[in-house]
């Protein structure tokens, strides 16, 4: 859905234009997936035109920096992330590392994991994705913390707008908003998972 939104930051586009302009992979999509923007509140509907509500409009700081990253990481695919992080506790802990390194039981406590397995299988996952680093500290017992990386950090800026937009609106409006722009993108997840299980 965030190809719509740019294609409309321009301005209002009628359907054939928009469809040329997101790049939709069908008129059906197009029209499925601006429906729901609609009910979202996201996108209105006059005459022939479509054009991005306020609440759209607010989206267009979060496309500034998901370019800006693009341009500073060109072999990520940035929506590949927005889809991994998408799993419950993934992006309370990018959020959470935001201000700096964690230790895990601080981690555990700030995001309210229900459980340290829990925890251990998110934090894995951000790392096999390069946006965390673990480190472990010697000592009896050991201890180990966790902070963003290089990718993580420039990610991060992303993650700040999302959390900007979405305050105060329902979990279902952003996961609709940015799950089907990273559906596609699922394929390219799992490789890199499978990658790094291998």
């Amino acid at each position: 859905m965030l190809a719509i939104v740019r294609a409309l930051i321009g301005g209002p586009l009628p359907f054939t234009g928009l469809l040329r302009a997101s790049g939709a992979r069908s008129a059906t999509t197009l029209q499925r997936r601006l429906n729901q923007m609609q009910s979202c509140g996201v996108v209105t509907h006059h005459g022939t035109l479509y054009a991005l509500s306020d609440q759209g409009m607010r989206l267009r700081p979060l496309l500034d920096a998901l370019d800006q990253f693009q341009q500073q990481h060109p072999v990520i695919d940035p929506a590949s992330l927005l889809l991994s992080l998408q799993r419950r506790h993934c992006m309370p802990i990018m959020r959470c590392l935001i201000p700096g390194e964690l230790g895990f039981n601080d981690l555990m406590r700030a995001v309210q994991t229900p459980s340290a397995t829990t925890l251990s299988r998110r934090l894995s996952e951000l790392e096999s994705l390069g946006l965390v680093i673990k480190a472990v500290q010697s000592g009896m017992p050991p201890r180990t913390s966790y902070r963003h990386s290089v990718v993580g950090t420039a990610f991060s800026t992303v993650i700040g707008h999302i959390v900007l937009w979405g305050e105060g609106l329902p979990p279902s409006l952003i996961a609709a908003v940015l799950g089907n722009e990273t559906r596609a993108a699922s394929q390219s997840v799992r490789s890199v998972e499978s990658a790094a299980e291998g």
